[in-house]
């Protein structure tokens, strides 16, 4: 049976109390430190398996009335990586996609606090993501004429929701997800600019001790809901949670994040393109995806495996609305994402 949507408690300042135990939960709000350092074990094996188990990433994800974009930095143990695609909305294909594989430290570095900074330079790509109080920028470049340059700003819109959750046979992570944040900018290539003045954007910044294999399926939405209000939500299965743990589910809408129940999805991993459904047992999340393009990544470098299927596309449907009762989407862009990792 569906829980009616409540509110979450305030963040802690770090992602471990004065103790150096793990403040685990789902909050509302920002940590200022996601720092794990404190639970490497002693003596130089302990710092290199500490090393080898960190993972920390930024993820920026912004939909105009023309364009929609994705793009991660991500430092993943001895492995680091980034990419960016572009659709063109009317046309329903891929005006972009670039990638680049490296090392961390070298090619990309993420800072350890939300919103501390991100930067890639590496295969024909450099992005930049920075962060002040409440609102974010991304400038990027690539090969044939690649520009962007994106701001978002959460003024008026929904506070971001923050989970450290527990994670089996590793340690710790933390997410904070946004939504809801206005869109301003331009994402230029071929002579060709593609405004997204007026849309709406999210991001995602992870940090944690994450297992050996990790997988998960993703949906992430933001817009506007009827009335004008800035909304956007977050729905996750697997990333070591057990069947049924709704820690990452929530509503970001009005004052700030509302936990969700638990869903499932329904998709075909071999055809992405095909509709997608994510929904809760008792039915006060039923949603429908309709993709419009996909961005693969099938890496294999060494001891490093990472395949994923990332689709853009809209969300039409119901979630449990703020004061009660149902609240309706239509045409709410956002991405749905099946991810396999061995790292």
């Amino acid at each position: 049976m569906d829980l009616a949507p409540r509110p979450l408690p305030a963040a802690p300042p770090a992602i471990l109390d004065a103790a150096g135990v793990p403040c685990l939960g789902a909050y509302h709000g920002t940590v200022a430190s996601a720092a794990l350092r404190p639970l490497a074990p002693p003596g130089l094996a302990g710092s290199v398996a500490h090393l080898a188990r960190a993972k920390r990433w930024v993820y920026v994800f912004a939909a105009g009335e023309r364009a929609a974009l994705g793009l991660a930095v991500v430092e993943a143990g001895w492995f680091a990586g980034a990419f960016l695609w572009v659709l063109d909305r009317a046309a329903g294909r891929m005006l972009a996609e670039r990638r680049g594989s490296g090392l961390p430290g070298v090619n990309a570095r993420v800072e350890e606090r939300p919103w501390g900074g991100a930067t890639w330079r590496g295969g024909g790509l450099e992005l930049r993501v920075t962060g002040a109080p409440g609102a974010l920028r991304v400038e990027g470049a690539g090969r044939a004429g690649l520009a962007l340059d994106l701001s978002l700003d959460a003024a008026g819109g929904p506070g971001p929701l923050t989970v450290i959750a527990p994670v089996p046979g590793a340690g710790p992570r933390l997410t904070e997800k946004r939504a809801g944040m206005a869109a301003r900018g331009a994402v230029r290539l071929g002579g060709r600019s593609l405004a997204l003045d007026g849309g709406s954007g999210g991001a995602d910044f992870t940090a944690g001790l994450l297992a050996r294999r990790t997988d998960w399926r993703w949906a992430f939405g933001t817009g506007l809901a009827a009335d004008g209000a800035a909304v956007g939500f977050n729905l996750c299965a697997g990333f070591g949670l057990p069947p049924g743990d709704a820690a990452e589910n929530a509503l970001l809408a009005g004052d700030g994040p509302l936990a969700l129940p638990a869903v499932a999805f329904a998709f075909d991993p071999a055809r992405p393109l095909a509709p997608w459904r994510v929904e809760s047992a008792g039915g006060a999340v039923r949603l429908a995806f309709r993709p419009e393009a996909v961005h693969r990544e099938d890496v294999a470098l060494g001891v490093v495996r990472t395949r994923f299927a990332q689709v853009a596309g809209t969300f039409e449907g119901v979630l449990p609305a703020p004061g009660g009762g149902a609240l309706a989407v239509a045409g709410l862009p956002g991405v749905v994402e099946d991810h396999r990792a061995v790292w």
